[in-house]
């Protein structure tokens, strides 16, 4: 069996690649890429890029993405959908697994903080697009990450409306700050990760988060479709 996913806001595509490491690490995993949506157009080009087998040995200082052209055979099996504003869902093809890393520009303390409230506008209301995608696809299983701002108090009400509307939808959220130093990397650098679980399965998330916890959070429990 195979795990389609749908990468929202794929940069790169860090998700997916994530998933081909795990199918070479454990061979009786496989993934598949049902689509991908992103609107800039030096990402797309580094997302096909990265999986255009014919770069692989080369020195990634080499690649001029201004004059990469990706194969028609990569562009079929990558889709991009591009902007998820303009997405009809329901003619995407099914899949599993969603990921929205949404963008962070108006949560970052880095940034104006403009926030996220629906409708307003800015990059990083752009989650409530997902909305849309979940309720028609209903995915098993979500993936979001995002700056730990997220959860400070000019943003944690918007947090929770997201939490409660995936709920409505019958998800089980489970949500932690987790460290990349403390998954190899050389970067002192916490962001916020929730899955989602469509159906209230029971898995094991809050123990895994708790293992490589920054700040951990009780499950957020929804209601089952």
């Amino acid at each position: 069996m195979k795990i389609r996913i749908f990468e929202a806001f794929a940069g790169y595509g860090s998700q997916s690649i994530a998933l081909q490491r795990l199918k070479e690490d454990f061979p009786g995993f496989d993934y598949e890429v049902a689509g991908f949506s992103e609107i800039d157009r030096f990402a797309v080009l580094a997302y096909y890029a990265a999986r255009d087998t014919s770069l692989h040995g080369q020195s990634i200082d080499r690649l001029n993405l201004k004059k990469y052209e990706p194969s028609p055979e990569l562009l079929a099996k990558y889709r991009n959908f591009g902007d998820i504003t303009k997405i009809e869902w329901a003619e995407v093809p099914d899949f599993d697994l969603f990921t929205y890393s949404f963008p962070c520009q108006d949560i970052s303390t880095a940034g104006k903080q403009r926030g996220f409230d629906e409708g307003i506008g800015s990059r990083s209301s752009l989650l409530w697009e997902c909305a849309r995608a979940i309720e028609v696809k209903r995915p098993k299983f979500l993936l979001m990450e995002n700056v730990k701002a997220l959860t400070f108090k000019k943003h944690k009400d918007n947090f929770k409306r997201w939490r409660d509307t995936l709920e409505a939808l019958g998800y089980s959220n489970y949500w932690a700050i987790l460290n990349a130093k403390n998954f190899g990397v050389p970067q002192n650098r916490e962001r916020v990760f929730m899955v989602s679980i469509w159906g209230g399965a029971k898995l094991r998330i809050s123990a895994a988060f708790r293992y490589y916890n920054t700040e951990v959070n009780p499950r957020s429990r929804g209601k089952c479709g």
